[in-house]
């Protein structure tokens, strides 16, 4: 019977064999192994879909096995393809009295719902009678012992070693033979239900699989539903570069590169295929590491990035860098940045991320950016001199010291004593880019001596001057007789004299055109000229 139901797959096999021995053997035949019993290469549990041989059903597809009944005992091994001993069991019977075990049939989860093996035992009388309606007796057993199910005695007890489906439901075969009074033999067919379940396609049971990231090892297993053992592969579509996905249905790998990646996913059985859609979405890897700021916080000097970056991957792709001053965004995309003058009184960071990773690595901040600092000028020189003030020889930016006091914009300095040597240095002054520079060297400058003129004439005093329109003459004790002004052609301007004498003149010369004018003041010391500014 069970070399009748593998007809087809015997039929195929033949076909195919005589088309190959008719091709020309070029093929060197080799000994691959060599078994030290007989065994049976067992292809499939299924035929046709429709039947289940009881002793086929506890091997695997391609499962090379052996059973044989010694004495009471039912001995069961198993190999897989690459001749590994898989399975090596021994079941041990107790038959009823005056019986002996004639044969077995095994199967697993058949006729109940657990993982447990099953057997039919086949029992003959040790001393058959003739027209003995109890010279067979069939039982079900589980693995344990238990019976569970006594198919009772007979002349002939046959139970087919398979099942077979009606109505989505096993049904199994047992045919009795009795003998009557007179000794006639007839034959009863029993069906029988088994509790057990068909053998169906794969159904894929998993729904949507895991994310991965790049650099990170992968692995999951699809699951489904249906026959085993079920065989998995690709349909149609890319796995993420890296992954693979074995005969089990596991994807695993370590992913190389991120993107979307939608693919076909086929389960199959001895039943049929089943094929699902499946989407892996992998990501880039988290960047890491730490970024630094080498160079010194000062206007005008250049800071540069160093990043020491890490991730789950070799090649991090181009880096970038975000420049920041207190916190907000400047500077373009360059490991480098010079400091300008608004990042005075701030603090520079910069934030580094990759092409290739999520995320990204900022730096600790700098110390608070200063001005630059500028050297010291050379010593000052003089401009000219007075018996009274010492003028310097300006420069643009500089300030301006006498005997170490305060530092002065002016590079002149009056009400000074006549005769006297002064010590002046200068410095480059302080500005919104640069600190003031420390001083230069010192210069030593004279006032000039007093002359006669000077002597005499030492309390007379003009002023304001400049002037935009009055002018006052201050002569102090001395008496002015008369008071001229001259411009620079030498045309006199004013001629002013008093019948008596004053010491102190008021002139208006808002009318005069801007410009230098020379006052002779004439007193009882003489006359005396002196220059005056109209603004």
């Amino acid at each position: 019977m069970k070399n009748l139901l593998f007809f087809n797959k015997v039929a195929k096999l033949f076909i195919i064999n005589t088309l190959l021995l008719l091709q020309p053997l070029y093929a060197q035949i080799t000994l691959e192994h060599n078994f030290n019993e007989t065994v049976t290469f067992q292809m499939g549990l299924v035929n046709g879909a429709m039947n289940i041989f009881m002793d086929a059903t506890p091997y695997q597809d391609n499962t090379f096995y052996t059973a044989f009944l010694s004495g009471n005992s039912y001995k069961v091994k198993t190999y897989d393809t690459d001749y590994n001993l898989s399975m090596n069991k021994t079941f041990n019977f107790t038959p009823p009295e005056g019986y002996k075990v004639s044969s077995v049939s095994m199967s697993k989860k058949l006729f109940n719902t657990d993982n447990d093996y099953e057997f039919i035992v086949t029992y003959t009388k040790i001393s058959p009678v003739a027209y003995d309606n109890t010279n067979y007796y069939v039982i079900l057993y589980n693995q344990n012992g238990s019976i569970i199910k006594d198919f009772g005695k007979g002349a002939v007890v046959q139970v087919y070693p398979y099942l077979f489906i009606i109505n989505n439901s096993f049904k199994m075969q047992v045919n009795r033979s009795l003998w009557n009074e007179s000794n006639n033999s007839s034959t009863q067919t029993e069906i029988y239900s088994v509790p057990g379940i068909p053998p169906k396609a794969p159904t894929i049971t998993t729904t949507t699989l895991p994310n991965g990231t790049v650099g990170i090892g992968y692995n999951t297993t699809i699951l489904a539903s249906g026959e085993t053992p079920i065989y998995w592969g690709l349909e149609s579509g890319n796995l993420p570069n890296g992954l693979n996905i074995s005969s089990s249905g596991t994807i695993s790998g370590v992913p190389t590169l991120f993107g979307v990646y939608a693919f076909t996913i086929i389960a199959a059985n001895s039943i049929g295929s089943v094929t699902k859609d499946f989407t892996i979405t992998i990501t880039k890897p988290e960047l890491s590491g730490s970024v630094n700021i080498n160079g010194n916080a000062v206007f005008g000097e250049t800071l540069t990035a160093q990043p020491n970056l890490t991730s789950t991957i070799s090649d991090l792709g181009t880096i970038s860098y975000q420049w920041k001053r207190n916190g907000v965004n400047i500077g373009t995309n360059s490991p480098t940045y010079t400091l300008v003058q608004n990042d005075i009184g701030a603090t520079i960071t910069v934030t580094v991320n990759t092409a290739n990773c999520t995320g990204e690595v900022s730096s600790p901040p700098t110390a608070t950016v200063t001005k630059a600092t500028q050297t010291a000028p050379d010593a000052p020189e003089l401009a000219h001199s007075t018996t009274t003030s010492i003028t310097l020889v300006s420069v643009a930016d500089f300030e301006y010291n006498i005997n170490g006091g305060i530092w002065n914009n002016s590079p002149t300095f009056t009400e000074l004593t006549p005769s006297t040597t002064y010590t002046f240095t200068q410095r480059k002054a302080e500005t919104e880019i640069f600190l003031a520079s420390p001083a230069s060297m010192e210069a030593y400058f004279n006032t000039q001596e007093l002359d006669i003129e000077d002597i005499l004439f030492a309390e007379v005093n003009i002023y304001p001057n400049p002037t935009t329109g009055e002018l006052r003459i201050d002569c102090g004790e001395l008496i002015a007789k008369n008071v001229e002004i001259f411009d620079l052609m030498g045309k006199n301007r004013i001629n002013e004299s008093k019948p008596q004498s004053e010491n102190v003149w008021i002139l208006d010369i808002s009318h005069f055109s801007t410009g230098v004018y020379f006052v002779r003041i004439s007193t009882a010391n003489g006359e005396m000229v002196k220059k005056m500014v109209k603004e």
